[in-house]
């Protein structure tokens, strides 16, 4: 007797309307194959058995049932006791069978076709191929193994490595070289390609609103990839592990693989946890049949990339969704020997922001990196973080909305943040900090509220806008700019809490041509100076006294 079923094992209506039934069981969730093919030997019997139908390893879906098949029969579900048991007069028909605990009173249904003896083949031709579960992408330069299982014979594994344009190799299996009862069992293995390949601020994002239960992922291969700690769940302890990744504090997962491969075969049972999977670790050479002239497919899974868009050998890097650019600006201006400065990080448009990362190259041996500190984005420790690789002069950022439904619009040209540091050398801050956006497996990319797709980021150097000096703790001073300047010069003032500011404008006799307090609340305030009391083709004196500091310089009028 023989038995063969169909690879896509496509559920009816029917039956999915059934295992949302089955699942709301605490006990033995059964699932049914469909579209199954029974072979009756002529003059023969075939007698339909629960695990032949079953969708998986009953032994553990279902460890305390008491199951039996049947069919439907001019309306009766046949027979009352036993399985159902199919004859010659059952050949070229299609019957609704069902397996039946009569513990739980769970059942699940399947398309049965009864068919007459099946052919014998000499050679069973098929693929066997690797590609990504998102979009079908191959998977080139993995390793291919296919493994025949007969605890009587240690069958030797055939293993293909796949060279950059291949996405599979063809397969000719002849059955009559196994022992009966071998069974089979495919599988791949991955190249080294970085655990942080394919893994962003987007991910984590999603991941976070599927925590939330405001958009679940997907697909159960996106919640296996959002498992990042390997728990069987998902949690915010697997957002912290990405964002640790994504820092550079972890080069690798503590406790989860890069790569995990799922032969097609693997069944998900429950599809909203697939961590209650079942799968079955090896087909029969019946079910190896079925793949005659068909392809034997391992889905793979990039740990902590549930939008799938790792990067693969050979292969381009899907789409990230609706792109825009976005210019980050930082500013020019020498840096003195042994100063600290806190350098604003700005846009150069209104953005509503949902998160970033960056990694910024900064000079070795002649920048010494301090801290960050916010500009106009309200993060705290939780929700923002930085990381510097000193060894690689690489400073990385990572920032989002741990609740990604709230929004913050950040104006063009407010500060994101301020990078403190300092250098042993007088420079140009040109060259001595770069924004890196030509790594592909690690980018720099903004994003917008709600996950909204990813932005590409550019730099330049902004104008001649010097860059900020620390005044006192909590208060951050932008000296006036442009400087020379005709008609117009601002300061920035970036305070933690509410000070009194005072700002005195002096000629070069120090004569007091304009003196003014205000009363400034936190964040970033734009002053504009009085430019009209400072005669044209002229230099004065400006001073700020803040917090009971102050600093002061030099103002030129054209």
């Amino acid at each position: 007797m023989n038995i063969l079923f169909r690879t896509s094992l496509q559920l009816s209506g029917f039956f999915l309307l059934m295992l949302l039934s089955t699942f709301a069981e605490a006990q033995c969730p059964i699932i049914c194959k469909d579209e199954l093919i029974v072979y009756v030997p002529s003059g023969g019997s075939y007698e339909l058995l629960p695990e032949v139908l079953a969708g998986g390893d009953l032994s553990v879906i279902c460890p305390n049932g008491v199951l039996s098949t049947q069919a439907s029969i001019s309306g009766n579900w046949q027979p009352a006791t036993g399985n159902i048991t199919f004859n010659d007069s059952h050949v070229g028909q299609f019957f609704q069978c069902r397996i039946r605990d009569q513990v739980t009173g769970n059942s699940c249904w399947g398309l049965v076709e009864v068919a007459g003896q099946a052919p014998a083949n000499d050679t069973i031709h098929f693929r066997l191929s690797a590609e990504l579960w998102s979009d079908a992408r191959p998977l080139n330069g993995a390793t291919l193994v296919f493994q025949p299982i007969n605890s009587a014979f240690p069958y030797t594994p055939m293993v293909f490595t796949l060279d950059e344009d291949e996405n599979g190799v063809d397969m000719a299996i002849v059955p009559t070289d196994y022992l009966p009862g071998t069974t089979f069992s495919y599988g791949a293995m991955m190249p080294d390609t970085g655990y942080a390949n394919g893994v962003s601020i987007l991910d984590m994002c999603k991941m976070s609103r599927h925590i939330l239960g405001i958009e679940p992922l997907p697909t159960p291969y996106s919640m296996i990839a959002a498992d990042i700690n390997k728990s069987g769940s998902i949690t915010t302890f697997d957002i912290v592990e990405g964002r640790k990744l994504l820092l550079n504090i972890y080069n690798q997962f503590p406790n989860n693989n890069a790569w995990r491969l799922l032969p097609d075969y693997c069944g998900f049972p429950n599809p909203n946890n697939p961590f209650q999977q079942n799968c079955v670790s090896e087909i029969s050479l019946d079910e190896l049949l079925a793949l005659d002239n068909d392809t034997a497919r391992i889905y793979a899974v990039k740990i902590g990339d549930v939008d799938g868009d790792v990067q693969i050998q050979g292969t381009p890097t899907p789409n990230l969704g609706a792109i825009d650019s976005i210019t980050m600006l930082i500013p020019q201006g020498t840096i003195q020997a042994n100063t600290p400065v806190a350098v604003p990080v700005k846009l150069d448009k209104d953005f509503v922001f949902g998160g970033l990362q960056m990694l910024i190259k900064l000079a070795p041996s002649i920048i010494q990196f301090d801290s960050i500190t916010p500009g106009g984005i309200p993060f705290t420790s939780s929700a923002g973080l930085a990381s510097y690789n000193q060894a690689e002069s690489e400073l990385r950022v990572v920032m989002f909305n741990q609740i990604p439904t709230n929004s913050t619009t950040i104006p063009a040209n407010e500060p994101l943040f301020y990078i403190h540091l300092k250098s042993t050398q007088t420079v140009q801050l040109q060259d001595v900090m770069q924004l890196n956006t030509s790594d592909p497996q690690t980018p720099s990319l903004l994003m917008g509220n709600n996950c909204s797709g990813g932005f590409n980021m550019g730099y330049t150097y902004a104008g001649f806008v010097p860059v900020h000096t620390p005044l006192a703790k909590g208060v951050l001073l932008n000296p006036p700019s442009p400087n020379p300047f005709t008609h117009h010069s601002w300061m920035e003032i970036s305070l933690e809490q509410q000070e009194n500011v005072l700002l005195e404008i002096a000629d070069l006799t120090g004569r007091i041509l304009h003196a003014e307090t205000r009363q400034l609340g936190p964040g970033v305030t734009r002053w504009e100076l009085p430019v009209e009391k400072i005669p044209a083709n002229s230099m004065c004196l400006w001073r700020l006294v803040i917090a009971g500091k102050s600093a002061s310089g030099k103002l030129v009028r054209k």
